[in-house]
């Protein structure tokens, strides 16, 4: 398989080539490349007057695709070179359609153009949108009035003073306002030798501007009188008539909503002086969906040699040329500047719209790579000239980096219009309403606020209803994709003066982007699992699971898409966040696709740079400031969580972060006026905590956030390869409790009188988890200090048994809870009751040997049975078989079961049943952790010690 060495894939001769007769005076010569059954490629040579060469297909894979070239009439190789009879735009046009039938093409994959090629490109696609399947463009040449005019007199003669004084002085003074009809007439002459010199002329003017540095080898063509003339007149001829094209015929909206539909990708140098930039940004306005890729430091000409060296076949050792490949010489001496342009994408796609061709470094720190260049001084970095032609070179790079990417946009917009199919499907059968709405209010608000979810939720119903309406749905989903793809790739600006629903709007409205579908698809993930009796019409289990899995990876595919962008954003992190209790929920706690994308959001929350010092500022507003804490709250309270539930390294360390949790504050407050704003602050105390004895619904992730600085100070303990510092751990500890005696009484209600003070089940939701986060952290202290023992603590047995009752009231009293309680009441006794039933499953079982008959306990028999009892008794509503967690507790109710079973048993009937083992009864408290025969391990037990999600705060209050 040939292989690309930058800046192209080398070819072997032409397959097939020959000439067509097109007309009873012109035949075009033409040639194909690559692989004979191939996905085709047209590539449309600039000029007019240039031609085509073996060098026209360097930047497609001859491997992948079928490249077809030919040289426009009257250029190149076609006959009779230079004739101007017949020879128009439409003619053109009509050629390319004789051309595709004589070889046998039923459609192009892909058409590109460069200059005058992408004139014809457009023009072609308007005309046969059926027929094109992508379009690569590349300096935007649409022959506008205003285009020639800044070429030939008032733009690029301001650019190139003294070149363009030397233009026009080769004309007489009567026509030097109006240079095409003066050069016109000397192109024209009937002496040969004023037709050279015009032709000189004028082609010293074009090729001296074809790159921001005049390269005096360009000019070299310009001594081939052949070329140089039929070049200069065929140009001429055609501007002159304005390509027999109405003014601005092609930028018109009628004609660009032709091929709205078909993938485009711009490629435009910054710097162009032939093609000014403006005519790529007018056609990237007038097709957003289309993707724009400015190259900073380019000019007009993407060949990244110059024209002296490709005609000798020297190209090897043009001086500037980096990573040279070799090419056979084409068969006439050059192109035009407009024809200097090598192929573009073979397979672009518009519609991921300037997705970035290279690496977005997000956050770089003081030890990178970025603060050692910026610590050159402003004299060093004047002596970092590029050479000359360098820019041809990148321009020819970031065209080789699109052609790379782009051969799988087609496939992504495809694949976004299968999601957004999923998505249509759901609202047919009502499910996305039943759904989604459900979730709003509770959890969907805890994670994007009552504004952002409405706002996200009213903007993809609009979207999706207007598809619904439509005669072509099929075609509706593809166009959204394209969309999608195009508005998801725009980079935005946030200012400090926005407004939060001005900040949404960057999201929703025209401005929907993947990262808000992905957020939506995955609330109705969450929901569809969680919801255990909601019913599509006519369905089983069997197909809510395989909705589910759908449901799964579209939220998947949401998240691929953006990561292909290489565009970090808020709402980006918050839908890798999402994915990963998608995952959760969906894969278990314990499977390595969810650890994996719990260190993707921990990575993106790197990369963004959250773990630094967050402050209001012109860029960020206070309600931004208090999101992306949130966001910082969120993520690394689940990678303390996950890692004391797996019992590995967290990836986030307090030691290299600022610590951020979030104000006290409701979240109409980020929308008060400054001053409004500044009242509700002062109602804020020191410690973040509001001052009205209100319960809000973000409480409870407050506490959590503070609690995971201690646990990972614990985890340093329990994992680390120290020996434990005994005063260490016991400071640890009291430091839990300092800040159990700090938090606002509001939050820490006796368990006795709970239940009956009158709190609405989202409050009781946060009370219990303020409580159980509490006695949690203390548990996990006492297993640090008794690290190196084998002794239960009666401190443990205490703090483990007031945790299982605080577990129990909530499981028997769930109707009180909020409403999706469910998923929340499953992970409390993940994360709070499965830890104290085995610790207090072990001390019964110590009961159960005479070794330890007689002795004094923190906590008796018979409460750590009735406490046992309950939880295993009411275990069965929290799991059903395709639950992520199912094997999970599954496995821990068949543990509980045989321990009660030998706890309750009296000791004589187990004697004579025989039914356990002399080794199980003689246990020591020196084997205790080894009881394995029960299928009972003390580290799966303690390592579920922190359940992620509960921590993650999905439900805290």
């Amino acid at each position: 398989m040939a292989s690309p060495s930058l800046p192209g894939y080398a070819h072997e001769d032409a397959f097939d080539d020959g000439f067509l007769a097109v007309s009873s005076i012109h035949t075009l010569y033409y040639s194909q490349y690559g692989k004979k059954d191939g996905k085709p490629v047209l590539y449309l040579h600039g000029g007019p007057g240039g031609q085509t060469g073996k060098v026209n297909t360097a930047y497609f894979n001859p491997d992948v695709y079928r490249v077809v070239l030919f040289d426009q009439r009257g250029a190149g190789k076609s006959t009779p070179n230079a004739e101007l009879r017949e020879n128009t735009t439409e003619a053109i046009l009509s050629d390319i359609e004789v051309l595709r039938k004589h070889i046998g093409i039923t459609k192009w994959h892909s058409v590109f153009g460069g200059s005058w090629g992408s004139t014809l490109s457009l023009l072609y696609a308007q005309e046969h949108p059926e027929l094109v399947g992508s379009l690569i463009v590349q300096g935007i040449f649409t022959v506008r009035k205003e285009e020639l005019d800044w070429s030939r007199r008032a733009g690029a003669a301001r650019i190139f003073p003294d070149l363009f004084d030397n233009f026009i002085d080769h004309l007489p003074e009567e026509d030097r306002d109006t240079p095409y009809t003066g050069y016109y007439k000397l192109l024209t002459a009937s002496d040969r030798e004023t037709r050279i010199a015009a032709a000189k002329s004028w082609n010293t003017w074009d090729m001296s501007i074809g790159t921001i540095k005049v390269n005096q080898n360009n000019l070299e063509n310009i001594n081939d009188d052949n070329w140089s003339l039929s070049h200069a007149l065929l140009e001429c001829h055609y501007f002159i008539n304005g390509a027999w094209l109405e003014d601005g015929h092609i930028l018109k909206q009628s004609n660009l909503d032709k091929i709205r539909h078909i993938p485009m990708t711009i490629i435009q140098g910054r710097y162009d002086i032939i093609c000014p930039p403006q005519t790529a940004y007018d056609l990237h306005q007038g097709l957003p969906e289309s993707r724009l890729c400015w190259v900073a430091d380019a000019g007009h000409s993407a060949t990244p040699t110059c024209s002296r060296c490709e005609r000798k076949g020297n190209a090897a050792e043009c001086f500037y040329r980096e990573n040279p490949f070799k090419r056979s010489k084409p068969s006439v001496a050059s192109q035009s500047p407009r024809g200097q342009v090598l192929s573009s994408p073979a397979v672009p796609s518009s519609s991921i719209a300037q997705a970035r061709l290279y690496p977005n470094p997000g956050f770089l720190g003081s030890s990178s790579f970025e603060a050692v260049v910026h610590e050159l001084s402003d004299e060093n970095r004047q002596c970092m000239t590029a050479p000359l032609g360098s820019e041809n070179i990148s321009l020819a790079r970031e065209v080789a980096r699109a052609t790379a990417q782009s051969t799988q946009d087609l496939q992504r917009i495809q694949n976004g219009a299968d999601v957004l199919t999923l998505s249509l499907n759901l609202r047919k059968l009502n499910a996305t309403k039943i759904l989604f709405s459900e979730w709003r209010g509770n959890g969907s608000e805890q994670f994007l606020g009552s504004t952002c979810a409405a706002l996200f939720e009213e903007s993809f119903s609009a979207n999706m209803a207007e598809i619904e309406q439509s005669t072509d749905q099929k075609k509706g989903v593809l166009s959204m994709s394209r969309r999608l793809f195009g508005n998801s790739t725009k980079p935005f600006d946030i200012s400090g003066t926005m407004t939060v629903k001005e900040f949404y709007s960057l999201y929703t409205g025209p401005n929907l982007r993947w990262e808000t579908i992905g957020i939506i698809i995955t609330f109705i993930g969450m929901t569809a699992i969680e919801n255990r009796h909601w019913q599509l019409i006519d369905s089983t289990e069997v197909e809510r699971q395989r909705l589910i899995s759908k449901l799964v990876e579209a939220s998947d595919t949401c998240l691929l898409f953006c990561e292909t962008f290489d565009n970090l954003n808020d709402m980006h992190i918050t839908l890798l966040h999402l994915n990963f209790l998608l995952h959760s929920m969906f894969d278990g706690d314990q499977s390595f696709k969810t650890w994996r994308r719990l260190h993707d959001a921990v990575s993106a929350l790197f990369a963004l740079g959250l773990h630094e010092e967050l402050v209001e500022g012109p860029k960020t507003p206070f309600f931004v400031v208090q999101l992306r804490k949130r966001i910082f709250a969120r993520i690394y309270a689940a990678d303390i969580s996950f890692a004391t539930f797996l019992g590995r390294p967290p990836r986030i360390s307090k030691r290299f972060c600022c610590i951020h949790v979030p104000l006290d504050l409701e979240e109409e407050a980020y929308e008060y006026e400054r001053e409004e704003l500044i009242n509700e602050m002062q109602r804020i105390d020191h410690n973040g905590w509001n001052t009205k004895g209100e319960i809000r619904k973000h409480a409870g992730r407050r506490w959590s956030m503070i609690l995971a600085t201690i646990r990972e100070d614990i985890l340093e303990v329990l994992l680390g390869r120290h020996p434990t510092n005994v005063p260490g751990t016991i400071a640890i500890r009291v430091e839990c409790e300092a800040a159990w005696d700090s938090l606002p009484a509001m939050l820490k209600s006796p368990r006795d009188s709970l239940w009956h003070s009158g709190y609405s089940p989202k409050q009781l939701d946060t009370l219990i988890l303020v409580k159980l986060f509490y006695l949690h952290t203390l548990f996990l202290a006492e297993r640090a200090l008794s690290r190196h023992t084998r002794e239960i603590s009666a401190s443990s047995l205490l703090i483990a048994y007031e945790m299982l009752c605080w577990v129990n009231d909530a499981m028997i009293r769930r109707d009180r809870l909020s409403t999706f309680a469910h998923t929340s009441l499953a992970w409390r006794v993940a994360t709070f009751g499965l830890p104290a039933a085995g610790v207090l499953a072990l001390n019964l079982l110590r009961h159960a040997s005479n070794s330890f008959l007689g002795r004094q306990e923190a906590v008796s028999r018979m409460q750590i049975i009735e406490g046992l009892s309950v939880l295993t008794a009411h275990l069965d509503v929290l799991f059903e078989p395709g639950d992520g967690n199912y094997q999970l507790f599954r496995e821990a109710k068949r543990v509980l079961q045989s321990i009660l079973e030998i706890a309750i048993a009296p000791a004589a009937q187990r004697q004579v049943d025989g039914s356990i083992p002399d080794s199980a009864m003689g246990f020591s408290e020196a084997n205790w952790e080894s009881f394995d025969q029960w299928g009972f391990y003390s580290d799966f037990w303690t390592n579920l010690g922190d359940h992620p999600l509960l921590a993650s705060e999905m439900y805290d209050g």
